[in-house]
């Protein structure tokens, strides 16, 4: 179950698509990912699809036999944190799932505040023993140069995974 996937995203679960076994290892394993590339190639439809072989950790998912998870757009989360009081309410509900498919992270208009709110994220996941899929079109080298405590922690939680495909995406 992955609460808040737009609609054109849940079309994904439906579809056949070949993931690459090493990243169902990973999170059949319950480990973490960082999915990097091009625009196009297909991060966010491999991190949808992995929702699928994720295994259910809390008391709820374990009655329902399935994962909870939660998509977030990352600069629509940025942009929700901004606001002091949504920053508990963020926080506290993020713990409530297995997973999080945290999509698109960008690393234009970075700031202090975000790559705080970046880092309490990725170490709630790391303290809770969650699971984390990041998309982004930045290498973890792009984030390192920000915030070193940030890839740190993903290295210890799970992979990093360069696509180098071309487009997946073609316009009809």
């Amino acid at each position: 179950m992955l609460a808040n996937l737009p609609l054109r995203y849940k079309e994904y679960l439906r579809q056949e698509y070949s993931i690459p076994t090493e990243l169902i290892s990973v999170v059949e394993k319950g480990g973490s990912l960082y999915l990097y590339g091009k625009v196009g190639s297909g991060k966010t439809y491999t991190a949808v699809k992995l929702s699928e072989y994720i295994k259910p950790k809390h008391k709820y998912s374990h009655q329902t036999g399935k994962a909870k998870g939660i998509f977030i757009n990352a600069d629509e989360m940025f942009h929700q944190l901004s606001i002091p009081e949504n920053k508990p309410v963020i926080f506290g509900k993020l713990q409530n799932y297995d997973y999080i498919i945290l999509d698109d992270l960008s690393l234009g208009n970075w700031t202090p505040a975000k790559q705080e709110s970046l880092f309490v994220i990725i170490n709630k996941v790391y303290v809770l023993k969650q699971q984390i899929i990041i998309t982004s079109n930045y290498s973890p080298k792009g984030i390192e140069n920000l915030d070193n405590r940030i890839t740190s922690r993903l290295s210890e939680i799970g992979k990093f995974f360069e696509f180098k495909t071309e487009r997946r995406k073609k316009w009809q």
